[in-house]
């Protein structure tokens, strides 16, 4: 049975021996070793590279979404369990593995008039942001390609096709502007946004909608990300609720408005694109 490795606070790895060799062991050893089962081994003398190597196999190298406690998937393609105790051991190790743990895999946050999530365990609520006590998790600012998925609220959206300033919809107001503030920080390492927009259902049924109120909804929702600059590879898509997830959308004028907003869509992404993408 091979040994098990554990990291400790200082840097330091204790290999405890499998039972077996223990006992194996006890009756050759004298009464005064039969306690002393493990070794420390100076860890941060090996070289950072090596160390950086180690962190990759404790670190998740599968895609980690923000719904994963109620839809587990493993975060390994190799079976094996993620170790965040790893980010616990000391100052030094931390900040070298944080790299590895956000920086290796494309993570997915979602968006909505209520909350920002990264992950099961990392939602902010609107009253904290709007409060100034939201801050961004420790591992934003490592993350080198994020899945943004924003979930776009019905009655903004019709105030807004009236003509009424939605003065309301904090979504637009707070959410965004502080995610991309955080994102655009000096620090930060993203490089690749890939955004995934819900729209409500009710817009493919409001018979007055016409392109230019389609060009306008996308024109308000995105305006805060304007602001960001330097990725190197973005994406946007519009995708209504529901869409594949077995709710018709069978009659030909609603196929014909969800083509017309893929359309206005794809044409609106350009400018997006191009703004994202510029140098800071």
């Amino acid at each position: 049975m091979l040994s098990q490795v554990i990291l400790h606070g200082r840097g330091s790895l204790n290999t405890e021996k499998s039972s077996s060799t223990t006992q194996a062991m006890s009756s050759e050893a004298p009464a005064s070793n039969a306690k002393h089962t493990a070794a420390s081994f100076p860890f941060l003398e090996l070289p950072v590279e090596l160390r950086l190597h180690i962190y990759r196999y404790l670190a998740p190298n599968n895609p980690v979404e923000p719904w994963t406690i109620y839809n587990p998937k493993p975060l390994r393609n190799d079976g094996e369990k993620c170790h965040p105790v790893i980010l616990r051991t000391c100052r030094t190790i931390y900040n070298e593995a944080l790299g590895e743990w956000y920086g290796g895999v494309e993570y997915q946050m979602f968006a909505c008039n209520e909350s920002i999530g990264l992950h099961p365990r990392t939602v902010i609520r609107t009253a904290a942001i709007h409060a100034g006590l939201a801050s961004p998790h420790p591992g934003l600012w490592a993350i080198k390609a994020l899945r943004l998925h924003i979930v776009l609220p019905t009655q903004p959206v019709l105030k807004a096709l009236e003509g009424i300033d939605p003065i309301d919809c904090a979504l637009v107001d707070e959410v965004l502007p502080t995610l991309v503030k955080w994102l655009s920080h000096p620090e930060s390492r993203l490089r690749e946004l890939h955004i995934r927009v819900e729209l409500p259902p009710r817009l493919l049924h409001n018979l007055r909608l016409r392109p230019h109120d389609i060009s306008k909804i996308y024109a308000w929702l995105l305006k805060p990300l304007h602001a960001m600059r330097g990725l190197e590879n973005v994406s946007l898509a519009f995708v209504f609720w529901g869409m594949g997830r077995g709710v018709p959308y069978s009659s030909a004028a609603a196929r014909y408005r969800v083509t017309e907003f893929r359309r206005l869509g794809d044409e609106y992404k350009q400018s997006l694109v191009a703004d994202i993408c510029k140098e800071p």
